[in-house]
């Protein structure tokens, strides 16, 4: 049987070039945190990273109350990326594109002969089915680009709330407001058609239309170095991301054709799949 791993091809290295203005100060005054933590999301989209994912009562995974992890890289430059993440039953692999997310699932779970990825498809201009948009909901919540572009788009204050240690570095924490409704306009606008679609559920799924991002930056970089949050409405649980920055760039390729099954053609026959892909199980 082929590997069913992630179908990634790295090009050639390319050096990364540091950019990013010095961090300002945390002071405890709210109107002068917000355009810091901006700064520092730019400066972290300029380029790659290398991802680190915590994922808590992720019950959309068929593990309820469980803490799952993962690793990924992400060209958030270009908006392309992947992760894997370890679940009951074996390991999911999410490959992130502008307008596709493909999944691939444990090798419990049933698909058509020959397939061995899931795809939900969206564009600009149409809505997709409902499960087609839960489904990108779902992936795109555990991905570091939509969770900085959330706060670059929709941010309209941040707090913050002294510092904490990862590892040996010191980083500043912050807690930011995030306007879902003027998220989700600017994706329209600016973002990629998964994104926007991701938003849009969120949106939904948030009686408040407001969420909370936390966000920590590294004073030495300018850079955030870890955010927290827990979308809306998606049942995959709260999300902790660590970033990396990368010294290369990477490009990623779809998975071939024939190994794709769309999420929006698949039959009744594999309900199960379509009514939480994330899950391992026959179906």
């Amino acid at each position: 049987m082929a590997d069913r791993r992630a179908a990634i091809r790295w090009a050639r290295p390319l050096l990364v070039v540091a950019a990013g203005a010095a961090l300002a100060g945390c002071g405890g005054k709210k109107a002068s945190s917000l355009p810091t933590v901006l700064q520092a999301v730019r400066t972290t989209l300029g380029g790659s990273s290398a991802s680190t994912l915590t994922l808590a009562g992720a019950s959309a995974f068929g593990a309820p109350h469980r803490t799952l992890s993962g690793q990924g890289e992400f060209a958030l430059d270009d908006g392309i990326g992947y992760q894997s993440v370890d679940v009951a039953g074996g390991r999911v692999t999410i490959v992130y594109a502008p307008q596709e997310v493909y999944l691939q699932p444990t090798f419990a779970t049933r698909l058509p002969a020959t397939k061995e990825w899931v795809a939900a498809t969206v564009t600009s201009s149409r809505n997709p089915r409902s499960d087609v948009a839960r489904f990108v909901e779902q992936a795109e919540s555990l991905s570091p680009q939509l969770l900085l572009d959330e706060v670059r788009w929709g941010g309209v204050d941040a707090i913050a709330h002294g510092r904490e240690t990862v590892g040996k570095a010191r980083l500043v924490r912050y807690d930011v407001d995030v306007d879902l409704a003027r998220a989700a306009r600017t994706a329209a606008r600016r973002g990629s058609p998964a994104e926007r679609v991701a938003l849009e559920q969120e949106l939904a799924g948030s009686s408040s239309h407001r969420t909370t991002v936390t966000v920590l930056i590294d004073p030495s970089s300018a850079r955030v170095a870890r955010i927290r949050a827990a979308a809306p409405g998606a049942g995959v649980g709260a999300a902790t991301v660590d970033l990396t920055a990368l010294k290369f760039r990477f490009a990623s390729e779809p998975p071939a054709d024939g190994q794709v099954a769309q999420l929006s053609s698949l039959s009744s026959a594999y309900a199960a799949t379509v009514r939480s892909p994330w899950t391992g199980g026959s179906g």
